[in-house]
């Protein structure tokens, strides 16, 4: 211990030296005490009842002090508690090693090299001398803990949260990886955008995130949802710390977390802010990023934005994978979940829906199999139905609010929508439900007036809506929520429009469908009217036409989430429309229409784009949708795809299962499977891995020619195939392959991918890793590299990298980890001797 900190007392504000020369320089005395941080014994200091007697006299459970700082903090153990005293021991051995590495010298109360700067700043903050950034790391790390689980409580935390699969878009660089694997990610960029669509889960995934750079133990995450920020008048740091997860910590101690690097702020909700307010984050945003360079800021949004105030690369959450829902649904229903996932499936309609954890989710929560919803719309409405249709809930509605709730929960998202939120203000609210209950009293649905605060109770109560513990805001339990809840009012001026209402007509254009933050009420309200008859149809089919001028891409998805009957009477003008718009031989904003309505009947117009020679214009048009919707193809395509050359069939096939809805994925695996190419089939095994549909990749590959298997190995994709009877024999194929590879990346990659595991592996990733060079410490392939080998072979990824540091390699970033906690002491020979000298380069 005491050489791991330089002799060094670990007390932050003291550092005295313990070792020296006796007066008389006959030999040198030792003075230091190597003090327990929970006691040896019961009745101790910090005494831990749940350690093992093996974990009382490790050296992890020990902390070196000099004798003063040894009696004091014995003496107070209230006040020096564990946690403050872990926190002291890891920025004495980071500053011990840094003072090497660097060739400086050791002294300050901060966990990095401190400069005049960070130790003028530090002063200005005004805070006392014993908070230390090790021990304001350590406390604030459990504080954000706490509070991370009070908004876990508020949101209805996923009985079963998954690790949804991540895209990592840098430039023109794609790479996958999981929320387990952000910290690496963060630890790289300084600001960082999550995209997801409605419903994708970015709220849990946020939360993941946040969990997964706590548990690193030097980095303070904190969760902030824009939606409610914006109803206060303080900035960011100053609003966390009047949490109550936070008492006792001021913004100060934020200001220096963020200053040292040690604070990240995860801002959810972009998307649901009007423009005043996006103004106000970005100015702050801007601040902190002038005053803190070292903060870490990660932001949500529903889609990219040129006005997103962030200049880092961004993070796309995928859909559900196969394997995903399975383990979801077996959580949730057992085996019965499982069958009624196997009916979804292949459910025409539905596929696409239970890709998305809100609506598999409702679906398996609420469904019993024999009749399955088939929009999004209809889930929502069968989940609040029964949710309502409780029998402790029915009767609390029924004497709380008299019926008319559904009234009043209406205006509250209408509203909401109409001021770009998802969060109201206590007053907000109170004077929209009193609103609606006049209005009611009106149309003499209601007799009196409710007290508003009543209202909001009820509501709060049965868990429709849910209050901020920090200043009472409300809000619906999901944005999906509030957007169901708007549509009605949508729907009521859709309908009113089509019979003819001038002042209604306007409103819908210039309030409505002009609107961004009213796409997903619109598209409710269009699937529910499309399929509830006449009536519903001519305004939903009124409503497509008017669209057509003001946002013709939001038309094409009204068209797609309604009924055939809606289609039936609006053909004829939008294909004139579209034939109009459409320039022939371009991929223009017309075939993004096109694909993005699905219909078949626009193949003629787009197919000689998708058979284009030009590989700039093939490929841009089976990428102008969303996702590229396979029924815009007809029926017919495998015969029409069959007779193009190999080149042109493999954009096409592998293009629509990357890039295709879950039935272009189901489409591009049986196209490939009867093509005769292997290059066809590897490239659309490889998209179907990347948008994780292995049972899809899997019938491919079982369908395929031995070169197939083989370039599966050499591209490092093999480990993406779980089936057992494929694992075997790409075993064989790796064995084959690490005999003839003489890149040492490739082959610990193909070794650390076998499913078996034994010594022999082992010592060949030990001695392929030793040797390896990475271009760079933060290469990430090489970081994920390390780390899945670590995951199968510890014992020999610490030896490689001992020896890695006895050559004067290049390390990999968070190398310093592994070999901490490998309990591994070197205090001489070659190591000490090249971190002594003045060329050290291996820690860039």
């Amino acid at each position: 211990m005491a050489k791991k900190v330089a002799y060094l007392c670990s007390k932050p504000d003291c550092r005295k030296s313990t070792i020296g020369s006796k007066a008389d320089g006959s030999n040198f005395m030792r003075v230091g005490t190597a003090a327990h941080i929970t006691a040896a014994s019961k009745g101790g200091p910090r005494y831990d009842p749940t350690l093992t007697s093996e974990q009382r006299k490790h050296e992890s459970n020990g902390i070196w002090l000099c004798p003063g700082c040894g009696r004091l903090v014995d003496a107070d153990d209230a006040h020096f508690n564990t946690e403050t005293l872990r926190g002291w021991k890891i920025d004495a051995e980071k500053q011990a090693f840094e003072s090497i590495a660097y060739a400086v010298s050791i002294g300050s109360n901060t966990s990095t090299i401190p400069t005049v700067t960070d130790l003028s700043f530090v002063k200005r903050l005004g805070l006392p001398d014993t908070d230390d950034v090790g021990s304001i790391t350590v406390n604030l790390i459990k504080a954000a803990n706490n509070d991370l689980s009070a908004f876990k409580r508020s949101v209805s935390w996923p009985k079963h949260p998954v690790f949804l699969g991540l895209k990592l878009v840098n430039g023109s660089e794609t790479k996958s990886f999981s929320a387990a694997n952000l910290v690496a990610v963060n630890s790289n960029f300084n600001e960082i955008a999550v995209i997801a669509p409605p419903g994708t889960g970015k709220t849990t995934t946020l939360f993941q995130f946040s969990e997964s750079i706590l548990e690193r133990n030097d980095n303070v995450a904190v969760y902030i949802p824009l939606s409610e920020w914006t109803l206060q008048a303080k900035d960011f740091l100053r609003s966390i710390s009047i949490r109550s997860a936070f008492v006792g910590f001021k913004p100060e101690h934020f200001m220096l977390m963020a200053h040292y690097g040690r604070l990240t702020l995860i801002l959810d909700g972009w998307n649901e802010l009007n423009e005043n307010a996006k103004q106000r984050v970005s100015l702050e945003i801007k601040a902190l990023r002038r005053d803190y360079p070292d903060i870490r800021i990660i932001l949500s949004t529903r889609q990219k934005e040129r006005s997103i105030p962030l200049t880092g690369p961004v993070v796309k959450i995928d859909a559900l994978s196969e394997e995903q829902q399975k383990e979801i649904a077996s959580s949730l229903r057992g085996d019965e979940g499982e069958r009624l996932l196997d009916h979804a499936l292949r459910t025409p309609g539905i596929r696409d829906l239970i890709s998305v954890p809100l609506y598999l989710t409702a679906l398996l929560s609420q469904t019993t199999g024999e009749a399955l919803p088939t929009t999004k719309e209809e889930i929502l409405r069968m989940f609040v139905d029964n949710h309502e249709q409780g029998a402790e809930k029915a009767i609390e509605l029924k004497k709380k609010l008299l019926g008319v709730h559904r009234e009043i929960l209406n205006a509250l998202a209408t509203e909401a929508t109409y001021k770009v939120t998802t969060a109201l203000s206590e007053f907000e609210a109170r004077t929209i439900s009193k609103k609606a209950m006049d209005r009611l009293i009106e149309q003499g649905q209601l007799a009196s007036s409710i007290e508003p605060a009543k209202v909001l109770n009820a509501f709060v109560d049965l868990h429709t809506l849910i209050r901020s513990e920090e200043d009472g805001a409300l809000s619906f339990q999901h944005q999906q929520f509030q957007e169901w809840y708007a549509s009605f009012h949508s729907e009521a001026l859709m309908l009113s429009a089509a019979d003819g209402n001038v002042e209604d007509l306007k409103a819908l254009r210039e309030n409505v469908i002009d609107q961004r933050i009213w796409e997903e009420p619109i598209l409710f309200a269009c699937e529910r009217l499309s399929r509830t008859g006449e009536s519903g149809i001519n305004a939903v089919s009124f409503v497509i036409l008017e669209t057509l001028g003001i946002d013709p891409l939001l038309s094409a998805e009204i068209i797609y989430r309604s009924s055939d009957e809606v289609w039936q009477k609006v053909k004829a003008e939008v294909m004139e429309f579209a034939q109009w718009w459409h320039i022939p031989d371009q991929v223009d904003r017309a075939v993004s229409f096109m694909v993005n309505t699905a219909r078949p009947e626009f193949f003629d117009l787009l197919w000689p784009l998708i058979s284009h020679e030009n590989n700039q214009i093939h490929l841009s048009a089976l990428r102008a949708g969303k996702r590229f919707r396979v029924s815009v193809l007809g029926d017919n395509i495998q015969k029409k795809i069959s007779v193009l050359n190999e080149k042109l069939r493999k954009h096409i096939i592998s293009e629509i299962a990357h890039y295709g809805d879950i039935p272009g994925m189901e489409l591009a695996a049986k196209l490939s499977i009867d093509d005769p190419s292997p290059n066809v089939k590897f490239e659309t095994i490889s998209a179907l891995l990347f948008r994780r549909a292995e049972r899809n990749a899997t019938e491919v590959l079982k369908n395929s020619p031995d070169e197939v298997w083989v370039e599966l190995v050499k591209r490092s994709c093999a480990d993406e195939i779980s089936d057992p009877e494929c694992q075997k024999r790409l075993s064989v194929e790796i064995k084959k392959y690490t005999e003839e590879e003489t890149d040492p990346h490739k082959k610990i990659h193909a070794l650390i991918t076998l499913s078996e595991e034994s010594e022999e592996i082992g010592k060949k990733v030990e001695a392929h890793l030793a040797g390896a060079d990475p271009p760079v410490s933060k290469d990430p392939s090489f970081i994920w590299r390390v780390e899945n080998a670590y995951k199968k072979y510890p014992d020999a990824v610490i030896n490689a990298l001992i020896k890695r540091l006895e050559r004067d390699k290049v390390m990999p970033f968070e190398a310093e980890d592994y070999l901490r906690f490998s309990g591994i002491l070197i205090d001489e020979g070659t190591i000490v001797d090249t971190l002594l000298s003045d060329n050290a380069t291996f820690f860039l």
